[in-house]
């Protein structure tokens, strides 16, 4: 069994879109995986998101980008999680495919292709077949993003020691710019590949809820780290790159 994670771990039942206002803010925001992102749609075509639910990451990619139909696939019971949040944002039209992704045949090719927080919750064997989705769903010449986040240097010392049950759902080899090498073998052309935004911990997995005071320790350390590379960010000097940053975005061009 290769697949870390189960539906158990993608309920989205409680969850509410956090409204336009909120994309409006993360969509303007410059340096994060999403700016990376945006930078390289195209003014219309069609994309679809791989593991979509619940929706988040295709109402910040799809913001005020109505040339583009967006689409989604996801296996999750709560699902239908993704057409509310795309509705949020004016959306309405939004497409979800109810689909485990390893059953998914998609009956059409798109033009981008998108997996945001996706790929590094499988490892070996199924982790391949999950990059081969990707350029099954994506027409010649298309755009592929892939989005993980970084648990390498002080972001994944944070999980390991603070967030274990979280970080155990993780594969860490998917998060490195070597995993992206089969497609550079197919003869796709790198856009962009490097770890984006300025160091940021988060989580605790409520593993440590038993103990108040590990709580507000924990609480307190998380807002002195992120409060001081906010001001070293504010200061012209980050702190990113593979130790420090909160992600890794891949994107790349489809050959023709």
């Amino acid at each position: 069994m290769t697949k870390l994670t189960s539906e158990q771990n993608w309920d989205y039942s409680e969850y509410s879109p956090p409204g336009e206002e909120h994309f409006k803010s993360i969509s303007q925001k410059k340096g994060t995986w999403i700016d990376i992102a945006r930078s390289y749609l195209p003014s219309e075509g069609s994309f679809i998101e791989l593991g979509c639910a619940p929706g988040y990451c295709s109402a910040a990619i799809g913001y005020k980008n109505e040339g583009i139909s967006l689409s989604g696939v996801d296996f999750s019971p709560s699902a239908d999680s993704y057409l509310s949040t795309l509705a949020s944002i004016g959306r309405p039209d939004a497409r979800l495919i109810k689909s485990n992704l390893f059953d998914f045949k998609p009956e059409k090719r798109y033009d981008i292709v998108g997996s945001f927080g996706l790929i590094e919750h499988f490892s070996e064997h199924d982790l391949a077949k999950i990059l081969t989705l990707h350029d099954l769903c994506l027409k010649p010449g298309g755009t592929l993003m892939i989005e993980v986040p970084n648990f390498n240097g002080i972001p994944g010392l944070w999980h390991k020691i603070f967030d274990s049950p979280s970080y155990a759902l993780h594969n860490i080899a998917a998060m490195q710019t070597s995993t992206f090498d089969a497609f550079r073998k197919m003869g796709y052309e790198v856009l962009f590949c490097d770890y984006v935004g300025a160091l940021e911990v988060w989580g605790d997995s409520g593993a440590y809820r038993g103990s108040r005071r590990l709580v507000k320790f924990t609480t307190s350390l998380e807002s002195q780290i992120n409060n001081y590379s906010q001001k070293r960010e504010k200061a012209g000097s980050p702190l990113q790159g593979r130790l420090f940053s909160p992600a890794l975005i891949f994107v790349a061009k489809k050959p023709l």
